[in-house]
This record gives structure tokens, C-alpha cells and sequence, in this order.
């Protein structure tokens, strides 16, 4: 059902859209497979996970125990001119086998010239739970220019960074324990207005042509 309800989005935002408008919503559900994601740091053993999700099929990894943060690595989709996501959100659901937390940053996301991190993330607070969170694709939506005392970034910072991604990574490690995680529903979404504008915008121009 999930994967219906953003390929209804897709499909609608695709036949109104007039020619040479972008904006669109990425998606990532692991409904059959990995979808390209891969890992980073001391990750092993990554595979698609068809028994587990939310709802099933999901991407799972666990800790090699070499020492590094490990987490997941979005596919190509999820870099390159995102601009069209400033003002949207990024989404996703994460289980994670045990809790605790070391203040490494929940998402990387990084661009040409700068790199910018979200540290908001708990799901070491819960553990063996699905856990979802929305980011807002904005400098005021909670990234930082470093840990999580380093100021933010502005919004030219924010919005050049988002014209060229270069990587988006997702945590899954948060205990000393050799752990594992599961990834589920990444969804990137432009800003709600856009998307409104761009269908009003995709209809007038049906009208017009059907006249």
C-alpha cells in the first residue's frame, strides 16, 4: 500500500507537471529489494529484508565490530540537483536492535562545499521499535555545520548545498553492542506549495491544450 500511495504522487505530479518543471517526490519503500542503498562505516551483511518493515520489506545491516559508526548510504536518486527538496522534508523509519547514544550524527547529508548534519534522532531511546522522523530541508530545520554545537547552516548555504548533493547517509548504529538496524519508507518530498503550484500549474495547461 505504501509504495501505491507514493507512486500515485509520482504519477500524478508526472501527468500535470508542465515541461521542464523537476519537482517530484524520491522515494525509497525496499518493497522487493535494496534499491541500491549500501552502507557506511563497519556495517556487514547488508540485504533486503522481506519478513521485517513497516509495513514488510525493509533494508537490514549489522556491526562488523571494527570500531566505526556504521549506518546506511542513499543510492544516486537521492543526490545530484535536489533543489526543488528546499522548503520539503526528508522522512524515514529506523529500528534499532539496542539502545544508547555516543552523539555521532543521525544524518549526513553532503554537498560540494559544505556538509551539514541532524542530530535529533532517539531511536537508541527505543529500541526493538519502529521509530519514524521528519526533517525539514531548511536551515532551520535542526541541521548543524558540525556537531551539535556548531551553528547552522544559512539559507544560500542550505539551498547551494541542495544544487549539488554529493551523498545522504543514515545512521543505524547507536550502542556499544554489536548491533543491527533495519530501514524502512525514505522519502524525500518537496515543499507541500510546489507541489500544489506545479499541479494547478500542469492543469491550466491541459485546459489550454485541450481547447
Amino acid at each position: 500500500m505504501r509504495a501505491i500511495a507514493v507512486a500515485a504522487v509520482c504519477i500524478l505530479t508526472a501527468i500535470v507537471a508542465p515541461t521542464g518543471v523537476k519537482a517530484s517526490v524520491i522515494a525509497s519503500t525496499f518493497d522487493s529489494d535494496t534499491e541500491g542503498w549500501t552502507g557506511y562505516g563497519d556495517f556487514t551483511d547488508l540485504a533486503w529484508a522481506g519478513g521485517m518493515g513497516n509495513p514488510e520489506g525493509s533494508l537490514y545491516a549489522k556491526d562488523a565490530a571494527l570500531g566505526p559508526t556504521w549506518g546506511f548510504e542513499a543510492p544516486g536518486k537521492f543526490s545530484g540537483d535536489l533543489s526543488d527538496m528546499y522548503g520539503g522534508t526528508l522522512s524515514y523509519d529506523i529500528y534499532v536492535s539496542h539502545g544508547g547514544d555516543w552523539g555521532a550524527p543521525d544524518i549526513t547529508l553532503a554537498g560540494e562545499s559544505l556538509t551539514v548534519y541532524w542530530h535529533d534522532a532517539s531511536p537508541g531511546s527505543t529500541p526493538r521499535q519502529w521509530v519514524h522522523y521528519t526533517v525539514d530541508l531548511t536551515e532551520s530545520g535542526g541541521w548543524k555545520k558540525g556537531d551539535t554545537a556548531a551553528p547552522p547552516p544559512t539559507q544560500a548555504e542550505m539551498q547551494n548545498l541542495l544544487t549539488n548533493v554529493q551523498y545522504m547517509r543514515i545512521r543505524a548504529e547507536y550502542s556499544g553492542h554489536i548491533d543491527h538496524g533495519y530501514l524502512d519508507n525514505v522519502v524525500m518530498t518537496p515543499e507541500p506549495g510546489a507541489l500544489l503550484l506545479l499541479a494547478f500549474g500542469g492543469l491550466g495547461l491541459v485546459r489550454r491544450r485541450r481547447k
